[in-house]
């Protein structure tokens, strides 16, 4: 029989609340955000929201409102399977993570979830 996790891709996101933003690692293709600890992988390409405004990938100034999200707490966390997932700040600003199977660069992942403590949580989505 196999165990299922004790944890879930909506309970680890939601751990993040409360937490900052440490750092952004731009990777050739991918990014990693950094939570002071847990870490999260991204293959497909973050949207920032902020001031009414989207800001995507192919904008220019979009690495500029990714990076102005450092050192910003994260005040919720919503997670949709096969769509996304949603982080915002408390100081309003949106990043929303496109799940969705067109958004993937190849097929498989479209993040890694690790939170780097004494138990190792990893969720790949």
């Amino acid at each position: 029989m196999r165990r299922q996790p004790a944890f879930t891709e909506q309970s680890l996101l939601a751990e993040l609340v409360g937490r900052e933003l440490s750092s952004i690692e731009f990777v050739r293709d991918y990014l990693q955000f950094r939570f002071d600890g847990p870490t999260l992988t991204v293959y497909t390409s973050p949207v920032v929201f902020s001031g009414g405004r989207s800001h995507a990938v192919t904008d220019a100034g979009y690495r500029d409102q990714l990076v102005s999200l450092i050192g910003k707490e994260v005040s919720d966390s919503r997670f949709k399977p096969d769509q996304e997932f949603v982080l915002g700040f408390t100081t309003g600003e949106i990043l929303r993570v496109p799940l969705d199977a067109t958004s993937r660069p190849v097929p498989g992942e479209a993040m890694v979830f690790n939170f780097n403590d004494d138990a190792r949580r990893t969720v790949v989505v």
